[in-house]
Formats: structure tokens, C-alpha cells, sequence
């Protein structure tokens, strides 16, 4: 089957000058990346590795990442990439559950993989000779063993910000799948240039970003971070055609004051997911010329699943888009039914994009996938009689005010965009009588003014039992690696202390 390795061989004949990968102002080519993935496959092929071995990976995004990625497929192993923002006992709980046979990383991250593997099989990519002296038999495309679809590829660990790690397999019919995909809602071309500002690591950017680039042939701008000035030069100076952020960075970028003047005319798709989006912010972003179009993902399908076609964006407000090509959603009601239009539900996907299982987790496997292969999410939504899905929000997330479901993400929704408010999300708190009740968390860029913003904006769009109990200023909302509010942690500060009756 055509793989990542494939795709890298071809472009760099095809277009062997063609800029591959951008990565702190220097352009990397087609034929040096094909080079370099020849290279490490070698090195790694002598050191032992082969069909069906993990290979660890922490680092931050460079070039020697997306060699990495391509050589260990040339080879039909598995790449794990690590989370950057891991602590070293998170490290090895996830390493012990993979047992990699080496790992790649860099010094910043030296005492961070310590002890995770034999020190001789502790890969330092920053070394002129990583893997040791002596010359290297270089792998090329037609040298490595014949994989099947089914075969995995990546082990990527779920984002979750609470609970034991969990690594969903996901395989060369994945990736091919994703690819495919993508190339086809998002019109990918050779000629495409994207960001990768978030980690490598997550199914989002390897399989969302760099897989499908990979295989269109087009650049990949490696330098991570998300501070909206640094964005917005990018964009601008790089020509890039294709961003993917979650929500607030968007919010961020479109209020520098650079946002204005900043020449955004290359930018043909500005992608978000994460959270709800608001009207206001969409046309800010229109207002640019950029269409902004809301998405959807997870790990266990690979990264991608729903987008919102751009012509939709208006007259399907609210909701988050249909499912990619060769993928298949319902939203299943609780009594094991599909629901009914606008009735909330699970949402649950089938098709080529969606993981193998989780590693050596037979238990968590069988509950995430349905015998006849539909993934459980863990996410409520809605659809509409035309096919439109809509992410209401996660099922843990949802609380039980009065024996009345209340979806904290519908209130956030609604409050967005309120005078004085940057940020904002609401959790449950616990009440004696009501069960539980929500609570507004706000990050306020003028407090008296969000406080009486958020109270008249309540009292007129929500229910009673809808709207916030109470207000909670903080001077800024805990997030994960991947950019989603860590709610947990919200939930733990709106009820330290609290009397249940409060």
C-alpha cells in the first residue's frame, strides 16, 4: 500500500527543490528530507529496530521529527511520540505501557527520558552522529517490508487531563485515510503552506496537519508556539495558506493590534476547534477575508472528523460542521437509539480514520468501539435533517441541575462575546438541593463591566436553571498542552471551600 514513506520518495523525484518543511526561517527540501529519512532508517535498521517496534520521541517540532515519523514507517515500526509537557513520571507510565525499544530526543529533555530506556538507547538528535560512527546503509522506499493497511504506525496517547495514559494505534490505512481526507475538504495542494504551531506529538498536528502535507507534496512550517504576533508575521511572511488553532488563539490573534494591517491575503482556510466559536469572532475573521470555519477531532480518529463546509458558516451557526469523506457519524440517544434532529446524544463515527484499538488495553478498547465498529466519543451533540453535527459537549461535562440536563458549553456560548469578558467557562458546582448548579469562571479585561454584562445577558437569553449561580474571577483559565480548559481543575477552584447551599 502507498505510505508516508512513498509519498516522501515521490515528491522528492517529483520536485525535488520543492521546500518540504520551514523550520526557524530555513527551508528544508523534498530531496534532503527523502536523504535524511534514508539516513536515520538505516541507522535505525542497525540498531535493531523492525517491523512492529516502538521507538519513543520527545521533542520539540524540528525537522529531524517528521524524519523520524517517515523513516520509523519506511521501516513498519511504530513511532510514540511523547507530549513535551510530560513530567518525567508521566514519561515512564506511558513508556512502560509501550515498552519502546529506543527513544529520540533532544537535551532540553534529557532528564525528562532518563532511566526510560537503557542510556545507550537514548537517542540524542542533536548530535552530529546520533546513532554512533561508521557508515550507514541507507534505506530507500522499495527496501522496506510490504505493510498492510491494518499495520500501525503511530501510538499516540489521548489528550484526557485526568486518569492512567491510554495509546490509540493508529495505522498506515489510517494515515493514508486522513490524508486523503483532508486533501479532499480542505482542496490541499502542492502548493499549500501550513502551520504546525502546537506539538507534534498530538494526533491534531501530526494527523490533521503534517500527514496530509506530507502527501500532497506542499510545506510544512514547523516553529512552535502561539503567540498571535509571532502568528501573524507567519502568515504573512511565509504565505501561509492553511492555520489550525483552537478558538482563543484565534480570539488572541484578532485582537493585536496587528491583526488590521497584517496581509492575511494567503490565508485560504482558517480551521478551529476545541470550543465554540462566536459570530463576532467569525467576522472579525471575515472581515479580513479569511473564512473561519469550525472543526472537529480526536486522537482515536486520527485527529480530523468534521469540518464545516466555508458557505455553511452563517446559516448553520451553532453547529460544528459534517464528516469528513469516508467517515460516517450518528448521535446515539441513551436508550441505545440514533437520535432524532436535535435531540442530544453520543456522537459516535465509523470509517478509515478511526484508531485500530488502544495498546495492549483490551478492556478501554472494547469500550471505546462498538462490535460493529462505531467509536464512542465521550462527546454529546446534536445533528440537524440535513446531516449537520453539532458538539454540545462532553458527556462528563454535562451537569444535572434540578433532574434537568444543563450543557455548560450552550451557556458559554451565549455569554461569549459579553462586554469586558477575554475568557470565560462554566462548570458544576454542587448544591444540597438542586444537585448541582453552574458557574461562571471568567478571565475579565474589565470586571465591573463583564460582571453586569454577564448578569443582563443571563437574566434575557437563559433559563433559570441555565443561568450561572455565580461569577468567578481568575486571572486566567488552566489549559492542557493541546489548548482545551482543563475543567477539572476549574471544578476543584469554584468548589473548594463551598458550602453545598452557597
Amino acid at each position: 500500500m502507498s505510505t508516508m514513506s512513498h509519498w516522501c520518495a515521490f515528491w522528492a523525484r517529483w520536485n525535488p527543490a520543492g521546500v518540504a518543511l520551514v523550520h526557524a526561517g530555513r527551508p528544508y527540501r523534498w530531496a534532503w528530507l527523502e536523504s535524511e529519512v534514508a539516513a536515520m532508517a538505516g541507522r535505525l535498521r542497525a540498531v535493531g529496530i523492525g517491523l512492529g517496534d516502538r521507538v519513543g520521541i520527545l521533542a520539540h517540532n524540528r525537522p529531524e521529527f517528521v524524519v523520524a515519523l517517515i523513516a520509523v514507517a519506511r521501516l513498519g515500526a511504530v513511532l510514540v511520540p511523547f507530549n513535551p509537557r510530560l513530567t518525567h513520571p508521566e514519561v515512564r507510565e506511558a513508556a512502560a505501557l509501550v515498552e519502546p525499544t529506543l527513544v529520540l530526543t533532544e537535551p532540553s529533555f534529557r532528564h525528562v527520558v532518563a532511566g526510560v530506556v537503557d542510556e545507550a538507547a537514548t537517542i540524542d538528535l542533536d548530535d552530529p552522529e546520533p546513532f554512533g560512527p561508521g557508515p550507514v546503509t541507507p534505506v530507500g522506499v522499495d527496501d522496506g517490508p510490504d505493510l498492510a493497511p491494518d499495520d500501525a504506525v503511530l501510538i499516540c496517547f489521548t489528550s484526557g487531563t485526568t486518569g492512567r495514559p491510554k495509546g490509540a494505534v493508529l495505522t498506515h490505512g489510517n494515515a493514508a485515510a486522513v490524508a486523503e481526507a483532508t486533501a479532499i475538504v480542505t482542496g490541499l495542494t502542492q502548493a499549500d503552506v501550513s502551520l504546525v504551531p502546537a506539538p507534534l506529538a498530538f494526533a491534531g498536528s501530526s494527523g490533521a496537519v503534517a500527514i496530509p502535507l506530507l502527501r500532497c507534496g506542499g510545506t510544512l512550517v514547523l516553529d512552535q508556539g502561539a503567540d498571535p504576533e509571532f502568528l501573524l508575521w507567519q502568515v504573512e511572511r511565509l504565505r501561509v495558506t492553511q492555520l489550525g488553532v483552537v478558538p482563543v488563539i484565534y480570539e488572541r490573534m484578532a485582537a493585536h493590534p496587528a491583526f488590521g494591517s497584517a496581509d492575511l491575503s494567503s490565508l485560504r482556510v482558517a480551521r478551529c476547534g476545541g470550543s465554540s466559536v462566536s459570530p463576532s469572532l467569525v467576522e472579525a475573521w471575515r472581515s479580513r477575508g479569511v473564512p473561519l470555519v469550525t472543526s472537529y477531532g480526536l486522537t482515536e480518529a486520527t485527529g480530523f472528523a468534521i469540518q464545516m463546509p466555508p458557505a455553511r458558516m452563517d446559516d448553520k451557526h451553532g453547529l460544528t460542521g459534517l464528516p469528513i469523506t469516508g467517515l460516517a457519524c450518528r448521535v446515539v440517544a441513551d436508550d441505545g437509539r440514533v437520535a432524532e434532529p436535535g435531540t442530544p446524544g453520543e456522537l459516535q463515527l465509523r470509517g478509515r480514520t478511526v484508531m485500530r484499538g488502544y495498546w495492549q488495553d483490551p478492556g478501554e478498547t472494547r469500550a471505546a468501539l462498538t462490535e460493529d465498529g462505531w467509536l464512542r466519543t465521550g462527546d454529546l451533540a446534536v445533528s440537524d435533517d440535513e446531516g449537520f453535527v453539532g458538539i454540545v459537549d462532553r458527556i462528563k461535562d454535562m451537569l444535572i441541575s434540578g433532574g434537568i440536563n444543563v450543557y455548560p458549553a450552550e451557556i458559554e456560548r451565549v455569554l461569549a462575546g459579553t462586554p469586558g469578558v477575554r475568557e470565560l467557562a462554566v462548570v458544576a458546582e454542587p448544591h444540597r438541593r438542586w444537585g448541582e448548579v453552574p458557574v461562571a469562571v471568567v478571565v475579565a479585561s474589565d470586571r465591573p463591566l463583564a460582571e453586569r454584562g454577564l448578569v443582563e445577558t443571563a437574566r434575557a437569553r437563559l433559563a433559570d436553571f441555565k443561568r450561572p449561580r455565580r461569577i468567578v474571577f481568575v486571572d486566567e483559565l488552566p489549559r492542557n498542552s493541546t489548548g482545551k480548559i482543563m475543567k477539572a481543575d476549574l471544578r476543584a477552584v469554584v468548589t473548594k471551600g463551598r458550602d453545598l447551599d452557597a
